[in-house]
């Protein structure tokens, strides 16, 4: 099923990344980003390397590399 780019837009906008992720690992605020321990299950780690962007809505794991947004986020978390 294609979505139109104006829903993907709508569903954005009304939707925190970091409300979404929050749910999954705990966040801190660093600067003007968001920073916490990856939540993705194939990458367990100890210290805190997963960036989020509230003003972006974009995350990034400078552990294991992976990146997106929130479609990207619950395509890998697959909750």
């Amino acid at each position: 099923m294609k979505f139109s780019t104006q829903f993907i837009e709508r569903v954005s906008e009304a939707n925190s990344i970091v409300d979404i992720i929050a749910q999954h690992t705990q966040l801190k605020s660093t600067g003007s980003g968001m920073m916490g321990r990856c939540p993705f299950p194939d990458h367990p780690e100890k210290t805190p390397s997963f960036s989020v962007s509230e003003s972006k809505q974009v995350y990034h794991c400078f552990g294991c590399g992976k990146s997106g947004n929130i479609f990207t986020f619950y395509e890998i978390i697959k909750v």
